[in-house]
């Protein structure tokens, strides 16, 4: 079932980039929004999504654990102190990040990425999604970006945070706090351009700033669908 648009709040999503890659010969494209609070209708019709469907051999409390950091990114989404990116493919969304900054360090609050259909995980979503919030890390006044790694997720997240440069900086013993820097971060995109090809939409890189050329608004719910 498509969930459909059932009032007239002014959207204003930004579509800010498009990436593709390949894998074992199977093409993946993705395309990447900058969301804000003004889209919180969709926001709120993403609740729906059931991971217990998209996910059937995962462990219920696995799905819940998930379902749980998927629901915390589409409440700090819609918060105005943060910024958040959604990720989609096959015109379905597949991804949300949520990040604010805080003194000297850029703190990524909520990240996840789901299938777009039961079992189909998309390859790379996640160094995808990530991808813009580097970039406008590089050009913040911030000396860190970290994150809490939950030390029991079922996609095994430490592992794939150390392979995006990531290094493990202690916490508690259900989460791992977890640092970059830029010098680190360059060094990550330099690899992700060998796993990808991304496009900014927009002149400035697409980042989580504001953007420096107009762009016109769009209504999400006329460019994807959430099935349920």
């Amino acid at each position: 079932m498509r969930i459909s648009k059932t009032d007239k709040t002014n959207f204003r999503a930004i579509h800010i980039a498009n990436a593709n890659n390949s894998v074992k010969g199977v093409a993946t494209n993705f395309k990447i929004y900058r969301i804000t609070e003004r889209d919180s209708d969709f926001l709120d019709c993403m609740k729906a999504i059931d991971l217990g469907r998209l996910m059937p051999k995962m462990r219920a409390t696995d799905v819940d654990t998930w379902d749980s950091v998927l629901k915390s990114g589409l409440m700090y989404a819609r918060d105005t102190e943060r910024k958040a990116f959604l990720l989609a493919s096959e015109s379905r969304p597949c991804g949300i990040i949520a990040a604010k900054k805080q003194f000297n360090k850029y703190m990524v609050e909520s990240f996840c990425t789901f299938p777009i259909e039961p079992e189909k995980r998309l390859p790379l979503a996640g160094k995808t999604l990530i991808r813009p919030l580097f970039e406008d890390f590089l050009s913040s006044a911030q000396r860190t970006l970290e994150l809490n790694a939950l030390k029991y997720s079922p996609f095994s997240g430490i592992s794939t945070y150390l392979s995006l440069g990531f290094k493990m900086c202690g916490g508690s013993d259900y989460v791992e706090l977890m640092r970059t820097n830029k010098d680190l971060v360059r060094q990550t995109l330099k690899k992700l351009d060998s796993l990808m090809t991304y496009s900014p939409v927009m002149r400035g890189g697409g980042g989580l700033s504001e953007p420096t050329l107009p762009c016109k608004d769009l209504d999400l719910f006329n460019e994807l669908r959430i099935d349920v």
